[in-house]
């Protein structure tokens, strides 16, 4: 409801065929994130480690080797298990859902600051073959269009930006949090793993873990460098619609400036304002986790 009230009346029918094809790719990729969370917690609960044979390590005020206690505690395992990768990897893929719908709408724009240049270019082309008078009434109608389309372009930024901003404000600290979590996981489970492992199934158990953790950040930072790029696109569009408005009122050309420095500063997804989420930011939480483990292993080693 929220996207058809925001961004519906900037949309033509070939923009909503795109956004429809878009739309099932997205989905295929979410189905697979999914199916790796649900294959994750197969892997993890399929997996005994204690010596009870359950998937990790519990306190257990009773004995848990008798068939129906071990049961029970089974179940409750693979539930406490399937509900934190299940509902996770769902919250997120509604998040990146989000993510990617907001760039798609700035591809869509970029794409009509990109047509709204080669139109002009166009009719410079097309005006030497006219008359004079034919020529004066296109171009009053040609500034026309322009300003009517370059105004929908305009409000269509700023209806981007207010939803950028309220998505920011709806993830940053979740994903500070998370970006914290990850790392901490991440250090210790490579701690855990070098120092306590015994055998391939604690190693498969660990590696299994760490899959899941990091696949979390991953997408974030996937998607959120991609909603950069797109962004950045803007203001290229943009400018390269500046170079073909020379002719048009000061008006017109004033309003597409205004929109291509607003453009340049790219619309960043950030982990609570301390740093954008990009491919770049996830190798660096990885490296800053792995040298923390660096430091740990060399602590206990002393």
């Amino acid at each position: 409801m929220q996207e058809r009230r925001d961004f519906g009346e900037f949309l033509s029918p070939d923009d909503l065929r795109l956004l429809h094809l878009r739309r099932r790719s997205i989905r295929r990729v979410v189905s697979a994130y999914l199916l790796s969370g649900v294959f994750i917690a197969i892997v993890y609960t399929a997996t005994p480690i204690s010596a009870e044979g359950l998937p990790y390590i519990l306190a257990l005020p009773y004995d848990a080797t008798q068939p129906l206690a071990f049961a029970a505690t089974w179940l409750y395992c693979a539930y406490i298990v399937f509900i934190k990768c299940i509902a996770t990897m769902a919250a997120d893929s509604f998040n990146i859902s989000l993510m990617v719908q907001l760039r798609n709408q700035l591809d869509l724009l970029s794409r009509n600051l990109r047509s709204l240049s080669d139109s002009v270019s166009h009719t410079k082309s097309s005006s030497f073959e006219t008359h004079s008078i034919q020529n004066i009434h296109s171009s009053e109608d040609l500034s026309h269009d322009i300003h009517y389309r370059l105004r929908k372009s305009v409000l269509h930024h700023q209806a981007i930006i207010r939803n950028f901003e309220l998505l920011e404000q709806c993830l940053g600290g979740m994903l500070l949090g998370q970006c914290l979590s990850v790392g901490v996981c991440f250090c210790f489970q490579l701690f855990q793993t070098a120092k306590r492992s015994n055998g391939v199934q604690e190693v498969g158990k660990s590696s299994s873990y760490l899959v899941f953790e990091l696949s979390v950040l991953f997408v974030y930072c996937w998607y959120g460098d991609d909603l950069i790029s797109e962004s950045e696109k803007v203001a290229f569009s943009a400018y390269d619609a500046v170079t073909s408005l020379q002719e048009c009122p000061t008006s017109t050309k004033r309003s597409l400036l205004l929109l291509m420095l607003r453009a340049q500063r790219a619309l960043r997804i950030t982990a609570g304002g301390f740093f954008s989420l990009s491919r770049e930011s996830f190798i660096s939480v990885l490296n800053v986790s792995y040298s923390f483990f660096t430091v740990l292993r060399n602590f206990r080693d002393e």
